[in-house]
């Protein structure tokens, strides 16, 4: 899973450190995103294999990012982590691509894990 690159996008930055220490420890380079606008941006720079999603951004939804993200990097694997996660949201979001979705309260060790088998099924 070391060659793999992954991004995780949230907006509350205690998350985001710690999935770079967990993903770190595990080896795993990760780069983050506090924003829907500096995601767009990172993603516009390079591709990822596997990018984490929060559902509740800034500014956006990670919904309405997903579908934009989707066009124009269609090859990539997204995780979605929601809090939000009803049955019709799981529902539209696999309809959107998405690869899983994880439910809020969640660890970030379901979180890492989900990503290797992601990896694992590349």
């Amino acid at each position: 899973m070391t060659d793999k690159k992954i991004l995780a996008v949230d907006d509350e930055e205690i998350v985001l450190k710690m999935y770079k220490e967990y993903f770190q420890f595990h080896g795993v380079d990760l780069k983050t995103s506090s924003s829907e606008a500096d995601a767009r941006r990172i993603l516009g720079e390079e591709s990822f294999d596997i990018v984490i999603l929060d559902m509740k951004l800034d500014t956006a939804s990670g919904k309405d990012l997903l579908i934009d993200l989707k066009q124009s990097h269609p090859a990539t694997k997204y995780i979605f982590v929601t809090a939000y996660a009803t049955d019709e949201v799981v529902d539209e979001l696999s309809r959107l691509g998405v690869a899983e979705v994880i439910r809020k309260p969640c660890t970030i060790r379901t979180i890492y894990e989900s990503v290797q088998k992601l990896t694992l099924s590349s």
